[in-house]
């Protein structure tokens, strides 16, 4: 698999660790596409409408996010 990377990251507490973070910056500046796999989903604008039914997500983008 070279044209792509799959990024397994234990998210399941709910939380991304500074390690996690540094991880996946270092993996963006590879320049391949990108699978990341997670236990809770990342809320973004194009699927905020189906987490908020479902639950169990990550929101990012708020103040104070870590």
């Amino acid at each position: 698999m070279d044209d792509i990377i799959i990024l397994g990251l234990d998210d399941s507490k709910r939380e991304i660790t500074a390690e996690q973070n540094e991880i996946i910056e270092k993996t963006l500046k590879i320049g391949k596409p990108i699978i990341i796999l997670m236990h809770v989903p990342i809320m973004t604008s194009g699927n905020e409408e189906q987490l908020r039914e479902c639950g169990e997500y990550f929101y990012i983008n708020y103040e104070g996010a870590p």
